[in-house]
């Protein structure tokens, strides 16, 4: 499935202004500048090339509700002290990640893997409760 059709867009290392693919935060920092559907590889030494995407709509409102930008959640897939797992809403083609930011903030976030090896964001916010704790735990 090409996430750049119908309703998302493809944004290349020249429109982001963006020299070093290997840095994902800096990628999408130019990206969220533009607040716009959002499609982004990056390359990680321990795994394979992955993908993010976030639909346009549910991006905005995350901003809104919980000022959560998609560099941040991009930098958290780094965090070595982070967890996944299953949706507890129970969704078999998604997960939850519990992890750091570069920014500082352990976030929530719901990861859609049914597009492997673009992973979906559906949402992210602050951690809390027994999730900030369990990664306390981890880290």
């Amino acid at each position: 499935m090409n996430p750049a059709g119908s309703g998302w867009r493809n944004y290349t290392d020249s429109e982001a202004g963006v020299v070093d693919a290997a840095d994902s935060t800096t990628i999408a920092q130019a990206i969220d500048v533009n607040l716009a559907s959002v499609y982004i590889c990056t390359h990680r030494e321990d795994r394979m090339d992955i993908g993010f995407v976030w639909d346009d709509r549910k991006y905005r409102e995350v901003v809104k509700r919980h000022d959560v930008l998609f560099h941040e959640v991009v930098s958290a897939f780094d965090d070595e002290h982070g967890y996944e797992v299953p949706d507890p809403a129970g969704h078999e083609d998604r997960f939850v990640l519990v992890a750091a930011a570069a920014t500082g903030r352990v976030l929530f976030i719901v990861v859609g893997e049914e597009d492997l090896p673009l992973y979906r964001i559906i949402t992210a916010f602050d951690a809390e409760g027994s999730w900030l704790d369990e990664y306390e735990k981890e880290s």
